[in-house]
């Protein structure tokens, strides 16, 4: 599904004079949550070929979960911040919207929380959630002041300098921008610790192993 939605999303830079796909935390996030779910199919395909009845996804429990954090954000600002799956054109605009910022991160939270295997995540890990939005946020920020420099503060606008309001040093100033980053720390931070509590304190023995 989540391929699905990405080939979707890529297919809609086809025509525009420059490919800014790459640019979006929602792209980077959900190329990241594939990746984790190609190692836990082949996985599975392995376990089944061992003629077991079951498929196990005990490998990079970690990593899946701070890439459940970091979707969970993706599908939070989107849908909270930035659009409404309470409208019409949410479902009927463009199709990879839904799939990349609500079914797929739903999907794959559900998988670390109903399959995963329970104590392999410690207690600082959660702290650790804000690692990749961080460097997101200065990489985005290094562009931008690249692309003002390099064309004198004239940049084309077939470029996709600032993706997201919150990021936007042109409109809000550096400390506009670093207001944003801390208040959404905090509510990340506060949402991995409260993940964290749900996944060490669920566990389905039937499903689990």
């Amino acid at each position: 599904m989540v391929g699905a939605g990405l080939l979707l999303d890529l297919m809609t830079w086809t025509k525009q004079p420059r490919n800014e796909f790459l640019v979006y935390y929602t792209t980077q996030s959900n190329i990241m949550t594939w990746i984790i779910m190609a190692f836990h199919v082949r996985n599975t395909y392995k376990d089944i070929k061992n003629k077991k009845t079951y498929g196990t996804s005990n490998d990079l429990i970690p990593l899946h979960f701070l890439a459940a954090i970091w979707i969970l954000i993706t599908s939070l600002v989107y849908n909270v911040l930035l659009s409404s799956p309470f409208t019409l054109t949410y479902w009927t605009s463009d199709l990879h919207n839904p799939i990349l910022h609500l079914f797929g991160p739903i999907l794959f939270i559900l998988d670390l929380l109903l399959f995963s295997k329970r104590k392999q995540v410690k207690s600082y890990v959660p702290l650790l959630c804000v690692t990749y939005p961080y460097l997101y946020i200065v990489l985005i920020l290094a562009r931008g002041s690249y692309l003002t420099n390099l064309y004198h503060g004239k940049i084309p606008q077939s470029y996709v300098v600032y993706p997201y309001f919150f990021l936007d040093v042109k409109h809000l100033g550096y400390l506009g921008v670093l207001r944003w980053v801390m208040i959404l720390s905090v509510v990340f931070i506060l949402l991995s610790y409260l993940m964290h509590f749900i996944y060490e304190k669920t566990h389905n023995e039937s499903l689990c192993v």
